[in-house]
């Protein structure tokens, strides 16, 4: 019942914020893969798939250069992590980040 409540919750704020009808939508697991061993762990703070499109919600309480750049690189690696073999680079499902 708990994540019932909670998808109908996150439904109701990420409509307006986006002007458009999610329906339905799957909470998907927020770390990133890690294809490197120099490269630290990365968690997303929201991320969320609809019927469409993949959708990640940053909340940052500043504005930063370096923040800046961490949600771009979030966005890069979202695109890579959805892009499937032999499709030419096609992302499968657009990715929209929410600040």
């Amino acid at each position: 019942m708990y994540a019932a409540v909670k998808k109908e919750f996150l439904i109701v704020i990420l409509e307006p914020i986006l002007d458009k009808k999610i329906g339905n939508l799957q909470i998907l697991n927020p770390n990133l893969i890690q294809n490197h061993y120099k490269i630290h762990g990365q968690r997303l703070d929201l991320l969320v798939k609809t019927k469409d499109e993949i959708i990640n919600v940053e909340l940052n309480t500043n504005y930063s250069e370096e923040i800046k750049i961490r949600n771009l690189h979030y966005v890069f690696k979202l695109a890579s992590e959805n892009t499937e073999r032999g499709n030419k680079y096609k992302v499968c499902y657009p990715i929209i980040q929410v600040n």
